[in-house]
C-alpha cells in the first residue's frame, strides 16, 4: 500500500509540524468613512490590518448616498472609524442595517477620530437661510491640519491595541514613525508656503479653516 511508504509518512509528519509551527497572522478589518482616515489606519496597522474606505477622495463627504455594498463591508468589520462631528452622519443608517454590534457608537469597535481634536466653531449662523452645510458640533474638517493627523493616528492606534493586543508593539512603533514623519514635514511645508508670500484665499464652505490656522 502506498500509505505505508516511509517517505510518504516522513513527508506527512514534516508537513504537519510545518503547519503547526507557522503562526496564524490575525488581520483586523478596518472600515473608514473617508480615504484620509483609511490612509492613516494603514500607516498605523500596516500588515496587521485590512482597510476599506466607504468613499474616495473625489467625493464630497457631505453628500454620500448609503449603498448596500457599504452595508456588506461594515457587517464584517472589526473597527469602524468615522470623522464624526456630523460630517459623515450618513454612516449611521449603514451601521444600523449592518447588524454588527461591536462597531456601534459607544462600543470598543467604533472610533470617532474627532475625539481628541481641538475643534473650531462654525463661522456662520446655522439658523440663517441658505448657509449650506453647518455642523452644530463645530467645523468637522479637522484632518486638513496635519497636526491633527497625529491625533487621529493616536485614536486609531489605541483602538487597534484594544482589538489586537498581541501586536501592541507593532502598532506603537508604527504610530511613532507616522507621528515623527509628520512632525518633521510640517516645518518644511511652512517654509515652502512662506516663500510664496501672502496669498489671498477664497474658500467655498469653511473647509480650509484648520489648514489656514495651521499654516
Amino acid at each position: 500500500m502506498p500509505f505505508n511508504n516511509p517517505f510518504i509518512k516522513l513527508f506527512g509528519t514534516s508537513l504537519f509540524f510545518l503547519m503547526i509551527s507557522v503562526p496564524v497572522m490575525a488581520t483586523v478589518s478596518v472600515v473608514t468613512t473617508t480615504s484620509d482616515l483609511a490612509d492613516i489606519a494603514r500607516s498605523i496597522g500596516k500588515s496587521h490590518v485590512k482597510v476599506t474606505s466607504l468613499t474616495d477622495g473625489r467625493q464630497d463627504p457631505h453628500e454620500i448616498e448609503a449603498r448596500p455594498s457599504m452595508v456588506t463591508k461594515v457587517r464584517h468589520a472589526d473597527l469602524m472609524v468615522v470623522i464624526g462631528m456630523e460630517l459623515d452622519g450618513w454612516s449611521a443608517s449603514i451601521l444600523r442595517t449592518a447588524n454588527n454590534p461591536q462597531i456601534l457608537p459607544g462600543q470598543e469597535g467604533y472610533v470617532d477620530a474627532s475625539h481628541g481634536i481641538k475643534k473650531i466653531a462654525s463661522r456662520v449662523n446655522a439658523a440663517a437661510p441658505g448657509v449650506g452645510d453647518v455642523h452644530q458640533s463645530g467645523n468637522p474638517h479637522y484632518w486638513l491640519d496635519p497636526n491633527n493627523g497625529i491625533i487621529i493616528g493616536d485614536e486609531i492606534r489605541d483602538a487597534l491595541v484594544a482589538k489586537d493586543p498581541d501586536h501592541r508593539e507593532d502598532y506603537d512603533r508604527n504610530f511613532n514613525e507616522f507621528a515623527a514623519t509628520i512632525r518633521a514635514a510640517i516645518p518644511q511645508w511652512k517654509q515652502r508656503l512662506a516663500s510664496s508670500g501672502p496669498v489671498p484665499i477664497l474658500s467655498f464652505h469653511s473647509s480650509w479653516d484648520y489648514f489656514l490656522n495651521a499654516f
